[in-house]
């Protein structure tokens, strides 16, 4: 089980990995010194680390870069080319390796990428190694031109293609098998233009499934555009006008998975969690009735599931602190607002699998998402995520915090607010929780404002519901 340190400080890596604007904030030097320190930290020649990635046009260079690193160290590089991240983590676990490395940037969009890295046993490298890793960056960043980090006889074409279709025909058939397949069902699946383009539809057709698709086309510059698990409108639009029964929208790299019911309602990973937790608990699998969430999840969520005779525990934002938590506590099923679900058969998120999941359910009870879901209250929540110079000096600004602490004063227990910086981008991610979405208005205008003027901001991004 990977142990996080509270006084374990990182510069590069937030709760998701290095992510940044490819070429500015995250640059082939860095993926070059990543390389090299994994090469160096496992070994040198005894080192063997596996590199997947998504879809992105900067995907393969950070690849080239992260293999030069690898090779220069002596260590060898196996390309795995595009997966999902889900894919990669069990693909390290079962493949003997000493690490792996997935290029992605999530949900970002095509100008970000990112850099993940995972232990032998498929989970995120500990903070404590991060830590060691990022003072390998440091000291490589004084180094002016990338190239001088690499050995003459260090090149890509010392990495090696790993035979892997035996292990990809495993994962497959693992969720394939937790099935009994899906037949007479109609799905609609975005895929994001994303690492899952290819590996989702063929799972749902294997199981049975019709298969309706969109965002199966990538081009490197359109992944998550318009698409995906952060714009789940498309696959709504579609879900409707083709009578479909459901749809699931995943993200770039597919760990996540936002489900959409026939009606095209939106189903988020709050709903998600509550299908699976009422269906577990009735099939006794839900280990002392309880779920773990973060701090995000919807209070009415949180109370709907209290109802039902199952307990929340609350984690801070990051799929990581949710799979601590369910390890620490036992708990069979976690997961996030943003379609982070994990169960005791993963070990992180896996959208494929989620959306597997909740499609079985459907199939075996007759009922539409929506009706599974019933029992579920939302209370209306905003969300906005303001763009900032320094996110850091933000957090800490007197005005802001008095701000805050005036609103919760008022707000009482009638809702919540939640401000906190994005782990992976310069952003205040703020949320205003509360039962008269009128007053959820204006907290949040209020407070957005001060970020606004605090931060020196040109523009901020929105989300209502």
């Amino acid at each position: 089980m990977r142990k996080e340190s509270e006084n374990v400080s990182l510069k590069y890596f937030g709760t998701d990995g290095f992510r940044g604007e490819y070429g500015t904030e995250l640059t082939d030097g860095h993926a070059e010194a990543i390389g090299r320190f994994l090469g160096t930290y496992y070994g040198g020649s005894e080192a063997e680390i596996l590199i997947g990635h998504d879809t992105r046009a900067s995907s393969p260079l950070l690849e080239s870069a992260l293999i030069r690193g690898i090779t220069s160290a002596g260590g060898t590089a196996f390309r795995l080319g595009v997966f999902p991240t889900p894919a990669v983590s069990f693909m390290t676990k079962h493949s003997g390796a000493d690490a792996a490395v997935m290029i992605t940037a999530s949900h970002n969009p095509a100008s970000d990428n990112g850099i993940k890295i995972f232990d032998e046993r498929g989970e995120k490298l500990s903070d404590e190694i991060i830590a060691i890793c990022e003072k390998f960056i440091d000291e490589k960043e004084k180094i002016s031109k990338a190239e001088d980090l690499i050995k003459e006889d260090a090149s890509v074409d010392g990495a090696k293609f790993v035979n892997v279709q035996h292990l990809i025909m495993r994962w497959e058939k693992q969720m394939i098998s937790s099935t009994d397949g899906l037949d007479g069902l109609k799905i609609g699946l975005d895929c994001a233009n994303g690492a899952t383009y290819d590996a989702a539809p063929r799972i749902f057709r294997a199981l049975g499934a019709k298969v309706y698709t969109i965002g199966t086309s990538p081009d490197g510059e359109n992944i998550n555009h318009e698409v995906g698990s952060t714009h789940p409108e498309a696959l709504a639009t579609m879900v409707r006008q083709e009578g479909l029964d459901m749809g699931f929208a995943f993200d770039g790299d597919g760990d996540r998975c936002i489900a959409v019911d026939r009606s095209g309602r939106i189903i988020d990973g709050d709903g998600e969690m509550f299908i699976l937790a009422k269906d577990m608990m009735t099939a006794g699998t839900l280990k002392d009735r309880t779920v773990v969430c973060t701090i995000m999840s919807n209070g009415g969520f949180i109370k709907s599931l209290e109802k039902i005779g199952i307990k929340c525990e609350i984690t801070p934002v990051g799929d990581r602190f949710v799979f601590e938590k369910m390890k620490e506590c036992g708990a069979t099923l976690g997961g996030e607002q943003s379609g982070h679900i994990i169960t005791e058969n993963s070990d992180g998120g896996n959208g494929i699998y989620t959306a597997i999941r909740i499609a079985e359910i459907s199939k075996a009870t007759g009922k539409s998402l929506l009706e599974l879901a019933d029992g579920l209250t939302v209370f209306p929540q905003i969300t906005r995520n303001v763009k900032v110079a320094n996110k850091e000096l933000v957090m800490q600004d007197k005005a802001l915090i008095e701000a805050v602490n005036s609103a919760s004063v008022e707000i009482g227990d009638l809702g919540r607010i939640v401000l906190r910086p994005s782990g992976t981008e310069n952003l205040i991610r703020l949320m205003i929780e509360h039962e008269n979405y009128n007053k959820c208005k204006l907290y949040i205008e209020k407070i957005a404002k001060i970020i606004k003027e605090r931060g020196d901001v040109p523009k901020n991004e929105n989300q209502e519901h």
